[in-house]
């Protein structure tokens, strides 16, 4: 068998029989064939090019759900608590990714510091209460001490008037 590509044709000479000069020539025109790889090849490579920009699109989205809203979302919280000094806000968490285990340590952090606040205002409180209790006390005596002041100044005066009459 003899094969050979002459221009756009291809050729096969083969033998048929036993006999020398029994042979069969095949001539089939490629250029369809061509035309029909280089169709494969163009859809093939325009496949290829649109599955690579969906598919960076689609991992901008993603990277933009699964990462870049949770941290804004931690960003905005953590904001408004410095803002407003309320340590009642919590964040929210989208996943149980690492994350997720940020926004959970902020919340026990500003669970644990609005405790702590809580526990200051309570002694604040309580201070305040046994300083105005010291103080009305304070005061009580003063009056108390003061009106023995002055009896004890009636009573030194009334045994200097009868040490004087007698």
């Amino acid at each position: 068998i003899g094969i050979s590509e002459v221009g756009d044709y291809l050729i096969a000479v083969n033998s048929i029989g036993s006999e020398k000069n029994n042979k069969i020539l095949l001539k089939a025109n490629t250029t369809p064939l061509k035309d029909k790889r280089r169709t494969i090849i163009v859809i093939s490579l325009s496949v290829l090019v649109v599955a690579f920009i969906i598919s960076i699109f689609l991992s901008q989205w993603l990277c933009q759900r699964q990462i870049s809203k949770p941290i804004e979302d931690l960003l905005d919280t953590m904001e408004q608590v410095s803002k407003n000094e309320d340590f009642s806000l919590r964040a929210n968490k989208h996943a149980n990714d690492e994350i997720g285990q940020l926004v959970v340590g902020f919340n026990d952090m500003l669970n644990q510091i609005y405790q702590m606040i809580q526990h200051i205002q309570k002694a604040v409180n309580q201070l305040s209460t046994t300083t105005e209790n010291i103080v009305t006390a304070s005061q009580t005596q003063a009056a108390g001490a003061a009106q023995q002041s002055a009896s004890i100044t009636q009573t030194v005066a009334a045994v200097e008037e009868s040490a004087t009459q007698s």
